[in-house]
């Protein structure tokens, strides 16, 4: 190493130049204080990641209860049938005279109902969600809520329900259900967007 002004050679670590006594600086060799990982920020990340995780499963659990709530009215005349999302899961019906439930075919042997398959998987990927990670939890919302969306365009064919004689209503327990796994799916997206855009020194806790 030379010094810059008189171009005299210098020791290792030399403060002054000893041929013209010009102050030589130091360049230090340490690393930038933002390139060294921060333990504090990253407790930070993990505790709010976990804090997401529980809001998306407390979305998730109200559009379980949902379930319990009709998703469905059919009525023909002076009757009127409310089927709740578990109903349809698994093929239970309130109504259970002699001809049935008006979601099947009028039938003097059958007083149930079909299982619909897309309220059942639908009702699976929730529970299941409950116990995974936030990324699967976000995948198996929105599966969720696709399902519940196609059993609402669909119903009536699946259970060849003749509208002519017999109205069909479908109940707020099934759009509330639809809003909350989109809801919790949303969130999913709007926190994974978050953390996108955070520090390099941030990482989304998963689990």
């Amino acid at each position: 190493m030379n010094c810059p002004k008189c171009g005299g050679k210098l020791g290792a670590g030399a403060k002054f130049c000893p041929d013209c006594g010009e102050k030589i600086e130091q360049v230090s060799s340490l690393p930038e204080t933002s390139d060294v990982p921060n333990p504090a920020a990253a407790v930070d990340s993990k505790k709010a990641g976990k804090g997401a995780h529980l809001i998306m499963k407390v979305l998730i659990v109200l559009a379980l209860i949902c379930f319990f709530m009709p998703f469905v009215t059919v009525s023909c005349g002076d009757v009127k049938v409310e089927e709740t999302g578990f109903d349809l899961m698994i093929g239970r019906s309130e109504y259970s005279g002699s001809y049935g439930s008006y979601l099947n075919e009028y039938s003097d042997e059958d007083d149930g109902i079909k299982i619909n398959p897309c309220v059942l998987i639908s009702g699976i990927c929730g529970v299941v969600a409950l116990f995974v990670g936030m990324k699967i939890s976000g995948v198996l919302s929105v599966v969720s809520s696709i399902l519940l969306i196609i059993f609402r365009f669909t119903a009536i064919s699946f259970y060849e329900i003749e509208t002519e004689y017999i109205d069909v209503k479908f109940n707020a327990g099934l759009y509330f259900a639809i809003l909350f796994f989109a809801a919790s799916f949303a969130f999913w997206l709007y926190w994974l967007n978050k953390n996108k855009s955070s520090s390099p020194g941030t990482q989304l806790n998963n689990n």
